[in-house]
């Protein structure tokens, strides 16, 4: 038995040990998806590094497909309260329900990078 055999293994028996906060709508309900999932996942990533919190942290796994796969249920931006607001506004646009209206990870990438060139500007003119 491999390592994958295993986690199929731990998986079918719904005790798997991998955290299944950053699964998204359209994989949980085995809908067609594209890369944009993976956008909402490096989301879900950020902000549990930014407020070192775990996203739906007491969740069961039915509170979890309800609230967050059907509802839309998201982390709250609230606990960014000392994060600069295009953080936040990176988050909730890689949240989007409509995988379509997701930024790539090129936008992304370019709005991390003005984000740390007016954060280091901020600090030199200090």
């Amino acid at each position: 038995m491999d390592s994958c055999d295993i986690y199929i293994y731990i998986s079918h028996f719904n005790k798997c040990p991998f955290d299944q906060s950053n699964i998204i709508q359209e994989v949980a309900l085995r809908k067609s998806y594209n890369l944009s999932v993976d956008v909402f996942s490096f989301a879900i990533l950020l902000w549990e590094i930014c407020t070192l919190e775990k996203p739906f942290d007491g969740f069961t796994e039915a509170q979890h497909m309800n609230l967050v796969v059907q509802r839309g249920y998201r982390p709250k931006l609230e606990h960014l309260k000392l994060w600069p607001v295009g953080i936040k506004t990176i988050l909730s646009e890689c949240w989007e329900t409509d995988m379509h209206k997701r930024p790539t990870f090129r936008e992304i990438t370019a709005s991390l990078i003005t984000l740390k060139n007016e954060y280091a500007s901020g600090l030199e003119s200090k």
